[in-house]
């Protein structure tokens, strides 16, 4: 397509404006069924890693350059507040980052107006918790219980994947994620990760 479009741009003496946009709807047609694609095989085959210690004080700042300037143009703004002794965890770094980013990016869709997204994480002694809340929209009461079952979504584009997937990186972390929510006041979800004994002192 690209080779084609190419071919196109060098016409000359001729009308190519019909064709310059049938190539840009074939392209975002394209992006959308690569990430389609992209999110069915993600769900369905979780790649198997070895786990390595991942600092979230160097993960959590990477969701900005990623997500910062959209999140802006749509007048949302992110915090965070991240405890000053957290500990390391042990999991498949770019899985958690898209833990993560499924997260805020189903905050952002239910923020159409702009709002907050907010993020903490506090470490106890048994568990690292941390906390994605919003002040978008909310879920409907009659939602809440099947928002991680795959394929169920209310969204007219969505896949219902995003949040079975956060559910499924949790669990081959040996942790859990649960959700809060109330229409039209925001919504909050907490994940739980195990720490191993005396991590947290180390």
């Amino acid at each position: 397509m690209e080779l084609l479009e190419d071919e196109v741009d060098g016409y000359q003496n001729v009308n190519t404006n019909e064709a310059k946009v049938l190539f840009g709807s074939i392209s975002s047609e394209l992006e959308r069924l690569t990430n389609l694609t992209d999110e069915y095989l993600q769900f369905a085959r979780l790649p198997k890693q070895a786990p390595e210690p991942i600092n979230l004080k160097e993960l959590f700042p990477r969701l900005i350059p990623l997500l910062g300037a959209e999140l802006h143009r749509r007048g949302i703004k992110l915090s965070l507040d991240l405890a000053a002794d957290l500990p390391p965890l042990e999991g498949e770094k770019n899985q958690l980052m898209q833990v993560f980013i499924n997260l805020i990016r189903n905050a952002e869709e239910a923020m159409p107006e702009g709002g907050s997204i907010f993020i903490s994480a506090q470490p106890t002694d048994s568990f690292l918790r941390i906390l994605v809340a919003d002040t978008g929209s909310g879920i409907d009461s009659q939602d809440l219980p099947r928002i991680f079952d795959p394929f169920y979504t209310t969204k007219d584009t969505g896949t219902g994947l995003g949040l079975p997937f956060v559910q499924q990186v949790m669990r081959e972390m040996q942790g859990k994620v649960t959700c809060q929510s109330e229409r039209g006041k925001g919504t909050t979800f907490t994940l739980y990760f195990p720490l191993k004994v005396g991590t947290a002192d180390d």
